[in-house]
């Protein structure tokens, strides 16, 4: 027998993954369910019965009736996608000059091999203990030098990497919690690291599981091992870093989040969007 809730869950699914133009796969259903704990077998039958129904429909990837032009839209942007993918693999080569980088994660629409022409490249950077501005005065030179960073005030940013995110090794749990925000983590690719920080970023935040509970993270816990502290010298230069990026910072900040511990910068923050957005499509769900 159908289970109504594994069916809501696989058009809740849908329905966010909609909002990108991003139809799925069997598996992808899977991984990114809505909070449904289940197997894939269970998520592949709930499909055939929603096929059946007319609830959603099938051209080698899934999506809501209506939305077959998303099913081209994919395979465009990933064959679009694959250029991005060297400058991106280019520009954390360079990052991992730089001794205090300790992961360089491919985030946004790259990720997912889902963007634009025009879009540009999201990365989050994690720096080591009390280097975070260090890093990202470093990070900033290093690739505005080879002309691969986006400008502020840049118009035309396709291709251009945009360094949205800096955190500190101290502080990998994220605060804010929702689907929007566990998508971001879960759709993260490592491009570089040191130490195995990526799988200690995943377990800072495992509670992506609330809201993507199939979502395979990695099972192995590392336990994380407080950093010693920076020597004197490189202390003065974080502040006096610090400092000039503020100055320089300060008449353009708008809803930045800026601290010691982590620095985000996002030309638009689109996360409020896309849940209202969501909230919309899932009230509007028949399964019956």
């Amino acid at each position: 027998m159908e289970s109504k809730s594994l069916s809501k869950a696989i058009l809740k699914t849908l329905s966010y993954a909609d909002i990108f133009d991003y139809p799925l796969t069997e598996k992808e259903i899977w991984q990114y369910l809505v909070e449904e704990k289940t197997t894939q077998s269970q998520v592949s039958k709930s499909l055939k019965s929603l096929l059946n129904k007319g609830k959603v429909f099938k051209f080698f990837f899934f999506f809501l009736p209506g939305r077959e032009k998303i099913a081209k839209k994919r395979e465009k942007r990933a064959k679009l996608a694959f250029k991005k993918l060297k400058r991106a693999k280019l520009a954390a080569r360079v990052l991992a000059i730089i001794p205090s980088v300790r992961l360089v994660g491919l985030t946004g629409a790259l990720a997912m091999s889902n963007s634009k022409k025009e879009d540009d490249i999201d990365f989050l950077v994690v720096t080591s203990r009390d280097f975070l501005w260090t890093t990202r005065f470093l990070a900033t030179t290093l690739l505005t030098i080879l002309g691969l960073k986006r400008g502020r005030t840049a118009k035309k940013v396709a291709g251009k990497i945009c360094l949205n995110m800096f955190i500190d090794e101290t502080n990998l749990a994220f605060e804010d919690r929702n689907l929007f925000i566990a998508h971001e983590i879960s759709q993260l690719k490592p491009l570089f690291e040191r130490r195995e920080t990526y799988r200690e970023f995943l377990s800072y935040n495992k509670w992506v599981q609330e809201f993507l509970p199939n979502y395979p993270l990695l099972k192995t816990t590392i336990k994380p091992k407080l950093p010693p502290k920076p020597i004197f010298l490189a202390v003065v230069l974080e502040k006096l870093l610090k400092k000039a990026q503020l100055a320089y910072m300060y008449s353009h900040i708008t809803t930045e989040k800026i601290s010691d511990k982590i620095l985000k910068f996002h030309p638009q923050d689109i996360s409020f969007e896309v849940l209202s957005k969501y909230e919309k499509k899932v009230k509007s769900l028949k399964t019956s």
